[in-house]
């Protein structure tokens, strides 16, 4: 069941980048974590359990199994970097400056970027079920769903 919905996940850059609220999704944090990790805003290092913000600050996550839930909490507990990154998402979505627009480098970007999540959401996915944590899985499979209906 995993396997095939990862499988349906495509990722239409073009729909993407047509996106105007990001309020319309079910859940905002998890949204919002993806978009970060998707826009660049973040990146994750699953080899070093750690997450970089904005290029500066790193977070480390060694005391967690999944970094994505580390990234979702800490976005859900921090104000701050979640307005930035709606901000900065609603800079290049929101059409008021015409000078934000994504080129072919910056929809590539985008696509690796979107890659990169989830295959970060794949991996800790398929360590929840080797270690049967099914809380863990029901939240990855309803945010996958989620990713599925809405940025394909």
């Amino acid at each position: 069941m995993i396997k095939s919905r990862i499988a349906e996940i495509v990722f239409d850059v073009e729909k993407y980048i047509e996106i105007i609220e990001l309020n319309r999704f079910n859940n905002m944090f998890f949204v919002v974590a993806a978009v970060g990790i998707i826009e660049g805003n973040i990146q994750v290092s699953k080899e070093d359990n750690r997450i970089t913000l904005l290029d500066i600050y790193n977070v480390n996550c060694k005391n967690s199994d999944y970094i994505f839930l580390s990234l979702y909490n800490l976005i859900k507990s921090n104000s701050d970097l979640y307005n930035y990154i709606v901000k900065y998402f609603n800079l290049w979505h929101g059409r008021e400056f015409k000078e934000f627009t994504y080129d072919n480098y910056h929809k590539n970007e985008l696509k690796n970027n979107f890659n990169q999540l989830i295959s970060l959401i794949y991996d800790e996915l398929k360590y929840a079920i080797k270690n049967k944590d099914y809380e863990t899985i029901s939240i990855y499979e309803s945010f996958l769903y989620n990713i599925i209906e809405e940025f394909k």
